[in-house]
């Protein structure tokens, strides 16, 4: 499964002019998921890059948690002084105000959009044990095991959650949702540990563990998902 993940620096809605002194202090850069994820290093390159611009220390604080709902919230509730910037995920931003009524913001009204600083695609991987080597013979395996193939990912809400379910309605197969607190760090290692079976993860995280033999992509499976996600892979024909 491809899917676009963007990233998107924005900072609570303050309504006043930068100064020309702008910054005179350190920047917190705070990241709704932990360290290690594709969030997270999106945001450290970044915060590098702030830093070789502005010539002030940029600090990275991550707060995984709930899909990243309370790293954003935090964000809201910071002094709107442009001293807070959130490292922007679409699944808190977009995905969680679809589903939930209460969020303790509102995505449009309490955020300035800053800068657009990343895309990145996404592929589905297993661990090597999984007896599938392409989208044919994972979702053969996938009907034949119905509701015991397990996935994980950073919560429930996110992109990872509701696009592999969105993914698994579309070809007609019962899988698992298995959410992790600990973010993409924990759940690489459970699925290379075969405590889970696959996840939709970012190709730039996972293409060390693909090339080391601990985990499998098959061969164009993002571009291959990419046409599911679209209804013209022919592995799924029939399965709406």
């Amino acid at each position: 499964m491809r899917r676009v993940q963007v990233a998107v620096m924005a900072l609570a809605c303050s309504g006043i002019a930068c100064a020309q002194d702008y910054p005179a202090k350190p920047l917190r850069y705070i990241v709704p998921f932990g360290a290690g994820g594709p969030t997270d290093t999106q945001a450290r390159w970044a915060a590098q890059k702030l830093n070789a611009a502005f010539g002030q220390t940029v600090i990275i604080d991550n707060r995984p948690a709930a899909g990243g709902v309370p790293g954003t919230a935090a964000v809201v509730k910071s002094l709107p002084d442009g001293y807070t910037l959130l490292a922007g995920n679409p699944g808190p931003l977009t995905v969680a105000p679809a589903i939930n009524a209460n969020l303790p913001y509102d995505t449009l009204r309490d955020f300035t959009p800053v800068i657009l600083i990343a895309k990145s695609a996404s592929v589905l991987v297993v661990h090597p044990a999984i007896p599938a080597k392409n989208l044919k013979e994972f979702l053969a395996l996938a009907k034949a095991r119905p509701g015991r193939l397990n996935y994980g990912t950073p919560g429930v809400g996110t992109v990872g959650h509701l696009s592999t379910e969105s993914f698994a309605r579309r070809t007609g197969i019962s899988v698992v949702h298995v959410p992790y607190k600990g973010g993409v760090n924990q759940y690489t290692i459970e699925l290379m540990s075969g405590y889970i079976e696959f996840a939709t993860m970012q190709i730039f995280n996972i293409a060390p563990f693909v090339r080391q033999g601990k985990l499998r992509a098959g061969r164009h499976l993002a571009y291959a998902f990419a046409r599911v996600a679209r209804g013209r892979n022919p592995a799924c024909a029939g399965s709406d």
